[in-house]
């Protein structure tokens, strides 16, 4: 059905891009297999999100031969959660405009979104040796907070290939893709966000001493303004916080990715600090069935419990 729905014609795509799909609608599958559907959006939150992509294709329709416009409404239909039509857009956006490092980039993420690993990772190594001679450019936000925008294109490129890399099992891609994202930092939430995962893929490696040094930097008196939970999730594991006092908040970017990223972040702890497995475990099922399920701690913690379940079959 994902292969026919992407073989259908650009102008059938123009259309369906401004055609609201039931949030029935089965997006993807988890890694452990179970059902994925668009996500429940309020009346208002939807007429919202439905009215910036009307903006948005008009905007695009006026000036067809602009990829930047055509970027934002894929970006708007995955902000709907309809994941397969902005995936679909991209791919007719780079027959149009060709592989550019920015469509691949927005592609990658979605293919992650939609769990499907090995594309997500092509797109994103292709982006990534497109940038290599290029200058990085400030990344607009999709839903502006008032930090402004905080990522860069290249950074952000990296930091999805690596966190595929991750998923997938392929630590040392994910570790080599963490550090690249990390010198790409130019602020304190980009620093804060790669370098709790550098860490998190270090303890996976097993390597203990590489994974504390990851988080060495960071402290209290940061300039953290979004990312907030990666912050303390560094802090919980450098033994500066307690554990039952961090609590998801209702931050800029929604209170259910905090939520995953702390669910995530916990049953790592549990692992690697506390060497409770079975404590990790529990933790990595319940962030597995969290309903923000295109939240990175959700996808993280079912490739977690998909890989456990390999290993002991």
């Amino acid at each position: 059905m994902r292969q026919l729905l992407r073989a259908c014609s650009f102008t059938l795509a123009l259309y369906a891009s401004v055609m609201p799909l039931s949030c029935s609608t089965v997006e993807a599958h988890s890694l452990t297999g179970n059902a994925l559907t668009g996500p429940q959006l309020g009346r208002e939150r939807r007429n919202e999100l439905e009215a910036n992509l009307a903006t948005a294709r008009a905007a695009w329709d006026a000036q067809p031969d602009r990829m930047d416009l055509a970027i934002w409404v894929g970006r708007r239909l995955a902000y709907l959660g309809r994941y397969q039509e902005s995936i679909l857009w991209y791919t007719q956006c780079i027959a149009r405009y060709g592989e550019t490092a920015e469509l691949l980039r927005h592609r990658g993420h979605r293919f992650i979104t939609v769990r499907e690993l090995a594309p997500a990772r092509a797109d994103l190594t292709k982006a990534s040796l497109l940038t290599a001679d290029s200058t990085d450019s400030v990344e607009a936000d999709g839903i502006p907070t008032p930090a402004g925008p905080r990522s860069t294109l290249h950074g952000n490129i990296e930091y999805h290939l690596a966190l595929a890399c991750f998923c997938e099992g392929q630590l040392d891609a994910a570790a080599a893709a963490w550090s690249r994202a990390r010198e790409l930092s130019t602020n304190d939430d980009t620093l804060v966000a790669v370098s709790y995962w550098l860490a998190i893929t270090h303890f996976e490696r097993g390597d203990r001493l590489a994974a504390f040094a990851a988080i060495d930097a960071i402290t209290t008196t940061m300039d953290v303004r979004e990312n907030k939970m990666y912050q303390q999730l560094c802090l919980l594991f450098k033994g500066a916080v307690n554990s039952d006092d961090l609590r998801a908040r209702d931050n800029p970017l929604g209170i259910g990715i905090d939520r995953a990223t702390l669910g995530f972040g916990r049953a790592m702890h549990a692992r690697h600090i506390l060497l409770d497995e079975a404590a990790a475990q529990e933790l990595l099922h319940d962030s597995a069935q969290l309903s923000d399920w295109a939240a990175f701690g959700v996808i993280a913690s079912e490739a977690m419990l998909k890989k456990s379940t390999k290993a002991s079959d």
